[in-house]
């Protein structure tokens, strides 16, 4: 019989530890009841069972935490037939692209800001946030384990929603930016590609041109040269 796993993160209260020089934390975000929202919804109106759908939100949502309950409550459980969803709603961050997958035509990574970071930093960033490369990495385990065969298309679905910033910011007030680009006063001079390739635009925070991911639907709040906005409360 075919199930329908969820795992929802928010992270809208971040844990900061003496920003450093320049450098300032990340602004709180009300995600608590959106992501309690989404929750409600996935298990009123879609059929989802409660205990199959995982909340993460706040001091629960570190980048190792996200990472374990990924692995164990969506792809280890996961079948063909399954519905699967991921959500993350909170801060997004451009970040240096990884010397170790260069990838990106603008030199810069797309990534989910945990709840472990300790400020708006690039370096803390780096060693604390989750890469696109990551997500896409995770998403590809995924989608294998629904697929009757190697070759074939996933049987089921998966959807991801993402309620977060990849480029992009302004200055707080009634609309609060999630997340923020790379800022030149802040951060120093934006990296150079690593690597020469061609693109025709930002294509976001997954890349097209990953073909196993061809079953996976992304549903992101804004483009990857675009700031997402929070306002009275709700993303």
């Amino acid at each position: 019989m075919s199930r329908r796993l969820a795992l929802l993160v928010g992270v809208g209260d971040y844990y900061q530890n003496r920003p450093g020089p320049g450098h300032k934390p990340w602004p709180k975000l009300h995600t608590k009841e959106e992501v309690e929202q989404y929750r409600q919804v996935l298990i009123r109106e879609y059929g989802f069972l409660p205990k199959d759908v995982i909340v993460l939100q706040d001091q629960a949502a570190t980048s190792a935490k996200i990472r374990e309950t990924f692995r164990k409550h969506l792809i280890a459980q996961a079948r063909p037939g399954d519905i699967v969803i991921f959500h993350f709603s909170g801060h997004g961050q451009h970040l240096p692209d990884d010397a170790a997958r260069p990838d990106e035509p603008d030199g810069l990574d797309e990534s989910l800001v945990t709840y472990d970071a300790l400020d708006q930093s690039w370096q803390e960033g780096s060693a604390k946030n989750i890469r696109d490369d990551e997500v896409g990495d995770l998403l590809q385990e995924l989608a294998a384990k629904m697929r009757p065969a190697p070759s074939s298309q996933v049987v089921g679905n998966i959807t991801v929603t993402l309620d977060a910033c990849y480029s992009g910011s302004a200055t707080r007030g009634l609309l609060i930016p999630r997340g923020r680009a790379w800022d030149s006063s802040v951060d120093g001079p934006q990296p150079k590609p690593l690597v020469q390739i061609e693109s025709a635009g930002r294509e976001g925070f997954l890349s097209s041109q990953r073909e196993s991911l061809r079953d996976v639907t992304v549903v992101a709040a804004a483009r990857a040269d675009q700031s997402a906005w929070e306002r009275d409360g709700q993303g």
